[in-house]
């Protein structure tokens, strides 16, 4: 099992895909980050550390 995290801009609304080669026992979740958003807490004046660990731990959560 794997992760690929890609961005996608604020007009884009993007969840997760869910991608499988059976041939090879493979299983991909390909997620999606809000790169605008991130950057923006990554370079704000604020502490947002807290936020910036939220949607770092939703990224590698399994969906079901």
């Amino acid at each position: 099992m794997g992760f690929a995290i890609l961005p996608y801009s604020k007009e884009e609304n993007k969840q997760f895909i869910k991608w499988s080669a059976p041939n090879q026992n493979i299983e991909f979740f390909i997620k999606f980050i809000n790169i605008d958003h991130v950057l923006n807490l990554i370079y704000s004046d604020h502490d947002n550390s807290s936020d910036l660990k939220k949607i770092v731990q939703n990224l590698f959560k399994i969906p079901e």
